[in-house]
């Protein structure tokens, strides 16, 4: 089975990738993507060491889909935020196209 990479979002930028049909960070030191598919958005927040749980689930993409991690390859999660981390991160200063985003309010994929 190929890697496959997911990002956490709010609903603020679920409404941007669904107006743009790509998947690109407002941070600008790039976008954050991970291995780890949590099915519980607090198990996220704390592995990913995100301030807020997400609200949706971006993926899985296919490695073969993915640009190149640019900014930061695949490393352990630091602990930040009061979280203690120990996920799976990269990051990548290009856009990704939409593949579908999972909203953890409803159960199911959204588009």
């Amino acid at each position: 089975m190929s890697m496959q990479f997911y990002r956490y979002i709010n609903d603020i930028e679920k409404n941007i990738i669904i107006r743009t049909k790509q998947i690109k960070s407002s941070n600008p030191r790039g976008t954050w993507y991970t291995t780890d598919n949590f099915l519980n958005p607090e198990r996220a927040q704390q592995f990913l060491s995100i301030p807020k749980a997400p609200q949706n689930r971006v993926g899985p993409i296919s490695r073969f889909d993915m640009p190149i991690f640019d900014v930061t390859r695949l490393r352990s999660v630091s602990p930040a935020h009061g979280q203690p981390g120990g996920g799976i991160e990269a990051c990548t200063s290009y856009a990704v196209n939409l593949f579908g985003i999972y909203n953890f309010d409803i159960n199911e994929f959204e588009m």
